[in-house]
C-alpha cells in the first residue's frame, strides 16, 4: 500500500489460537473420523429414521465417534474437546495465553495498529454443541463465559488479555530485533508514550510440547538498575541487572520485562 500511494491503517479484525488445525497428529484423527462418517453414508439431512428419531448428519455421526474413542485420540486433539482431562485443559489454556502474548507483538512490529481478539464468550448462557466441528475448532477461544445469566466467569486467557492491554497501554511503537545467535529468540521493543520502555521475550518451541524444556538463560541490555518481569501466564519472574544488562531465564511463555 505505501508503494502505491494507499497505506491505511491495519486492523487485525479477529484472532486466537490454538485450533486443532495447528497439529498434524489432530488434523489426521479429524481427517479419519469424517471420512469413515461420510463413507458410512449418514443421512445428512437429519430426517427421522426408522425408528421417528432424526439421524445423525456425517459431521455429527463423526464428532460422536471421536468422544466415544476420546482417551485413545492424540492428545493435541483431546484438549480441544468437552470434557478432557483436567491437565489436558489446563495445557491448552497456558498455549491460549502464550498464543495471545506472541500474536499481538507480531502483528503489531509489522505494521498492524489495531487487534480485536476473537471471540468474546458465547452467545448466549449455557450453549455448547459438541457434535459440531465449529465447536471443537474454535469453542475454547472464548475469553469469558456465563455464570447463570451473568458474564463474569474469566478463563485463562482473559486475565492474560487484561495483563498485556495494560502492559500495551500508550503503545506508539513495537519493533522485533534479532538476536545474535538465537535463530528461535524471539524479542521486541515496545515504545509507549509517557512511560517507560517494555521488552517483550520469548523462545519458540513447539506449541504442545516445548514448555516441558527448561528455560534457557538471556541477557541484553537494559537502561535502568532494576527490572520487573512477568510472564504471559501472570507470574512474576527473576530479572536480574548486573552491568547494565538485565539477565532472564527465557522459555516458551513470553517474558514482559519493565524497569518497574
Amino acid at each position: 500500500m505505501r508503494n502505491f500511494g494507499y497505506e491505511k491503517p491495519l486492523v487485525a479484525g479477529e484472532y486466537n489460537a490454538p485450533w486443532p488445525n495447528l497439529y498434524p497428529e489432530a488434523v489426521a484423527a479429524m481427517q479419519a473420523a469424517l471420512a469413515a462418517a461420510f463413507a458410512a453414508g449418514s443421512d445428512a439431512s437429519g430426517a427421522p429414521g426408522a425408528n421417528g428419531a432424526p439421524q445423525q448428519t456425517p459431521e455429527q455421526a463423526a464428532m460422536a465417534r471421536l468422544y466415544q474413542d476420546m482417551a485413545s485420540l492424540p492428545p493435541q486433539l483431546q484438549m480441544f474437546m468437552r470434557g478432557c482431562p483436567p491437565e489436558l485443559e489446563a495445557k491448552r489454556h497456558r498455549i491460549n495465553c502464550r498464543e495471545l502474548v506472541m500474536r499481538n507483538l507480531l502483528a503489531l512490529s509489522a505494521g498492524v495498529r489495531r487487534t480485536v481478539c476473537w471471540n468474546l464468550a458465547p452467545d448466549i448462557p449455557g450453549y455448547e454443541n459438541p457434535l459440531s466441528v465449529m465447536d471443537l475448532l474454535f469453542g475454547k477461544l472464548a475469553l469469558l463465559d456465563y455464570e447463570g445469566t451473568e458474564l463474569s466467569h474469566r478463563h485463562p486467557a482473559a486475565d492474560t488479555f487484561a495483563l498485556l492491554a495494560g502492559e500495551l497501554a500508550g503503545v506508539d511503537s513495537v519493533v522485533r530485533i534479532e538476536v545474535p545467535g538465537r535463530p528461535g529468540g524471539y524479542l521486541f521493543e515496545v515504545g509507549r508514550r509517557g512511560r517507560d520502555p517494555l521488552l517483550v521475550v520469548w523462545e519458540q518451541r513447539d506449541s504442545f510440547s516445548g514448555e516441558d524444556d527448561p528455560p534457557v538463560p538471556f541477557d541484553w541490555p537494559w537502561p535502568a538498575t532494576r527490572a520487573t518481569a512477568v510472564d504471559a501466564l501472570g507470574q512474576p519472574q527473576p530479572a536480574e541487572v548486573v552491568d547494565g544488562r538485565v539477565r532472564l531465564q527465557v522459555s516458551d511463555t513470553p517474558l514482559l520485562v519493565t524497569t518497574g
